[in-house]
């Protein structure tokens, strides 16, 4: 059963519940109230950040991407979850699935300042710079 703990305003919490319901998927919903910081939220998701997506049985999943034809179209995890070592755990998972069905994986961001997190993370986990704005990762 997937549990998707969520905010109705989170723009990034919106992202996943279009996607699990593009993929067929019904998540039991729980709003999320961040700001109350409650204790049995942040044992979940020490940033204390929506979205997060449990399945039972498995770790807590505090972000998502959306990856077709050998690309990431798409990767959201709060901004205030960078930092701590989520995103390169939340990364380095998703190349690991991958390299077991692709031999390499590119990612798209517009070269800007606002993106130098984005660029910063592709680098420290193998991506190198094809080409401006273009990363690509082999396996």
């Amino acid at each position: 059963m997937l549990t998707l703990f969520h905010h109705p305003f989170c723009p990034h919490s919106r992202f996943i519940r279009l996607v699990l319901e593009e993929l067929g998927q019904t998540p039991r919903l729980v709003e999320e109230r961040t700001w109350e910081r409650r204790q049995d939220f942040l044992v979940l998701n020490p940033a204390g950040t929506t979205p997060v997506l449990v399945e039972e049985g498995a770790p807590p999943v505090p972000g998502a991407a959306v990856i077709a034809d050998g690309e990431i179209l798409g990767l959201v995890l709060s901004c205030r979850a960078l930092g701590m070592g989520i995103e390169h755990t939340f990364l380095r998972h998703i190349l690991d699935e991958l390299k077991v069905i692709s031999a390499s994986i590119r990612g798209r961001i517009i070269p800007t300042s606002r993106n130098i997190p984005v660029r910063n993370l592709f680098r420290d986990n193998g991506f190198i710079e094809a080409e401006p704005g273009l990363w690509e990762c082999r396996f």
